[in-house]
């Protein structure tokens, strides 16, 4: 390394003399040492850096949102979050909904917004402390702070009872899923698998087969179809990888994240074998937290976008479409990883990459379907899969009740369903959710930066990280 030449500093003369660099490929400890002499006198300076890969704070929110955030439709109370909701952007909420926890929109220069939240006259809700916790109808969702109606001690990101809304904050950086080399690694690492059933679908904790098809060369290669019962769970142990598309519904059991490298399709219910409960009011939460350490957790991370629901169908894509191009999206920059999936909308990367927002436009790749007995292909909009006619043959709903999930996504997170409960969180760049009733967001505390009822969680699940740089020693 190159160390700096001489910089006067106030009078003085300041050179570093050290850089060390130590760690393993994820993770460095940099030694910094500054000398600085005048007039004869010298002084020393001694700093320890800490930089790798650590818990990213969008994971703090049950719906975070990379853009403008929107809670709006329906009428009074039909959108519940039991958490905190924040966007990298405005925040605009109609109808009055019920918001168990913090609001905060952010300053985004490139959308050319100051972070304000913006509501109807009616505003929003939130319920007091004594009813979240003395009612059985929030045990999906994160404890009151206090966790009981006598007691006085705080519990770290459980519910206080009140909701604050904050204007013009700074943007959370997201953990953008490019190379999913770093995750393959981990998989590897860490001894991940995936199964449903008894059957291992995945080869250290990596699936790269031929895709439903069964022939090597096609359009579907990597796509894998999941499908479990109670009597065949899906069962998932540490971080894996899923080069192509994921479908997925039924029953799921174990601890870990299925990182997809394009999108994830959400057929129909996901529900835990084995899930997680805060009961309220709760006298003992310690012993709530370290049972629920072991409960199942999934989290579904897609490089490309979630979908959810039966996209095949036309009632799908007459209620989500609208809000799935601008003026609801914006355009926005992406990477290199990205353009091949398309998400580099004129696919000259000479002038850098960009995609324009329009989600219902074609990606450049390709999508099988069926014509008679023969098996086809066309252009594939982005929120298709790579298969359609093995897509179709999960008898995918658009009447989804209940997604139990961290679900994070690159891009879009759009679906038609019915009245829909997350109990995880939602965090996406864009969001178009068209829902019949109500919609709830349950926020998992166990993946909170500063919970107790994470634990190690994190680490074991590997959700996606940011890099961090931390003083963790500094010496005159």
């Amino acid at each position: 390394m190159t160390l700096p030449a001489n910089v006067q500093c106030n009078g003085a003369t300041v050179t570093v003399s050290l850089v060390k660099i130590v760690g393993s490929p994820q993770a460095k400890e940099l030694y910094l040492r500054a000398v600085a002499t005048k007039n004869g006198a010298r002084g020393e300076v001694l700093q320890l850096v800490y930089i790798g890969l650590g818990r990213s704070k969008v994971f703090d929110y049950t719906y975070f949102i990379n853009n403008f955030g929107w809670y709006q439709g329906g009428s009074s109370g039909n959108i519940v979050a039991n958490g905190d909701v924040r966007s990298n952007g405005n925040f605009d909420m109609t109808s009055k909904p019920l918001i168990n926890g913090d609001i905060t929109a952010s300053t985004n220069t490139d959308l050319g917004v100051t972070g304000t939240v913006t509501m109807d006259s009616a505003k929003y809700t939130a319920a007091a402390l004594s009813a979240y916790v003395s009612s059985t109808a929030y045990n999906l969702a994160r404890p009151g702070s206090p966790p009981s109606t006598t007691s006085t001690t705080k519990w770290a990101m459980g519910y206080p009872g009140t909701s604050t809304t904050y204007n013009q904050t700074p943007g959370l950086d997201m953990p953008y899923l490019g190379n999913l080399t770093l995750y393959e690694d981990q998989a590897t690492a860490s001894g991940a698998t995936l199964k449903v059933g008894s059957t291992t679908v995945t080869t250290n904790g990596i699936y790269s087969g031929a895709g439903p098809d069964g022939v090597v060369g096609t359009a579907d290669d990597g796509m894998l179809i999941l499908v479990g019962t109670t009597a065949n769970p899906i069962t998932l142990n540490g971080p894996v990888v899923v080069r192509g598309d994921v479908v997925i519904k039924g029953v799921v059991t174990g601890q870990g994240t299925i990182y997809s490298g394009r999108n994830i399709h959400i057929a129909d219910n996901i529900t835990y074998k084995n899930g997680p409960s805060w009961s309220k009011p709760d006298n003992n939460p310690a012993n709530t937290a370290n049972t629920n350490r072991s409960k199942d957790l999934l989290a579904l991370c897609a490089k490309g976008n979630i979908v959810v629901g039966d996209y095949t169908n036309s009632t799908w894509s007459g209620a989500v479409a609208t809000y799935l191009k601008p003026t609801f999206t914006k355009p926005y920059t992406t990477d290199s990883g990205d353009a091949t999936l398309g998400y580099d909308t004129d696919r000259n990367s000479a002038n850098g990459y960009k995609f324009d927002g329009n989600y219902t436009g074609t990606d450049g790749g390709k999508t099988l379907y069926a014509s008679g007995t023969s098996l086809l292909q066309r252009n594939r909009l982005y929120y298709e899969s790579a298969n359609e006619k093995a897509f179709k043959t999960t008898t995918a709903s658009n009447s989804i009740t209940r997604i139990d999930a961290v679900c994070y996504t690159n891009h879009a997170f759009a679906g038609k369903v019915g009245a829909l409960t997350i109990n995880g969180a939602l965090i996406s760049r864009d969001e178009a959710i068209a829902f019949s009733g109500n919609v709830k967001f349950n926020w998992d505390i166990r993946i909170g930066s500063r919970s107790r009822d994470a634990s190690t969680m994190d680490i074991d699940i590997y959700l996606p990280k940011v890099l961090t740089m931390q003083t963790e020693y500094w010496r005159n």
